[in-house]
């Protein structure tokens, strides 16, 4: 009896349903066409969502303008490297290797401006040194030091001068495209800091796959959200184009450090072997 009752409840409902079909097109009705994108409409915003990448050639060229002012060419001594301008642009951080001697140096930003800079605080442990600008620029934010370890993985960016050193005036124009100009890495290896390292403020070194070019050395490496992450430093011997970069942590330490310590400029027998 229960199968009776659901036939008489059920399937006239279901004949019902199967007799009400959709109304046909008329004849000659065609579905409107989508309003298309006016010629020479700028391209829509990416999602909030989508990450950046230095990669993409559109977030490449703007991390690159954003970035390019900020960094300087440091020239002292028969030397030439990389370096990044801090502290409202009043003060140029680098390698130590470049600026050993204790000689002023000789620094050209990114936008073009120029100033004498001398050695005001260092890291022998590390290896970088800070340089004070006889004439700073107009004042300009620093970047945020991303002090956290980089992953394997991480996209970078670097600013340096590779190809550009020890040209004749007849390759001008080879200085001015290879001079700031952009290179992309990533992080190949890194090291976690053991409890000593960092009780002690020692942070190792972390591994790129783009080792640097004459002029290179110093050059500052920023994320894809335009963070400093750390300054390049050398090359790997035979480590197939693989390069060394100081860590953004180290750079930390010595912008909190004093800045008025005199830099004990190496003996004429230390500068001449290269020693010091």
């Amino acid at each position: 009896r229960s199968l009776e009752r659901y036939e008489e409840a059920v399937l006239p409902l279901e004949e019902a349903a199967d007799e009400v079909q959709p109304a046909p097109d008329p004849p000659g009705a065609t579905v409107p066409p989508q309003p298309a994108e006016p010629l020479g409409a700028p391209p829509k915003p990416p999602s909030p969502a989508t990450d950046r990448s230095a990669t993409d050639p559109a977030s490449f060229r703007q991390i690159v303008q954003a970035i390019r002012p900020l960094t300087a060419r440091v020239a002292t001594s028969g030397r030439v490297g990389a370096g990044l301008l801090v502290l409202d642009g009043t003060h140029v951080i680098t390698l130590l290797r470049t600026v050993h001697v204790g000689l002023p140096a000789a620094i050209v930003t990114g936008d073009g401006h120029t100033s004498l800079a001398r050695i005001v605080s260092w890291d022998r442990l590390h290896g970088v040194a800070l340089l004070a600008l006889d004439a700073p620029p107009a004042p300009r934010a620093a970047p945020t030091i991303r002090e956290a370890a980089p992953a394997v993985g991480d996209e970078l960016i670097a600013v340096g001068h590779g190809g550009s050193i020890g040209l004749s005036v007849d390759d001008e124009d080879l200085r001015a495209l290879s001079a700031f100009s952009p290179l992309a890495t990533r992080v190949v290896a890194a090291q976690d800091q053991t409890v000593e390292q960092f009780e002690a403020r020692v942070f190792p070194d972390f591994l790129v796959d783009r080792a640097p070019g004459e002029g290179d050395a110093g050059a500052p490496l920023f994320d894809t959200t335009g963070a400093l992450v750390g300054l390049l430093r050398e090359a790997v011997e035979a480590g197939g184009g693989r390069a060394l970069a100081v860590p953004g942590a180290v750079l930390r330490d010595l912008l909190d450090a004093p800045r008025d310590r005199r830099y004990p400029r190496p003996s004429h027998l230390q500068t001449w072997s290269g020693f010091g």
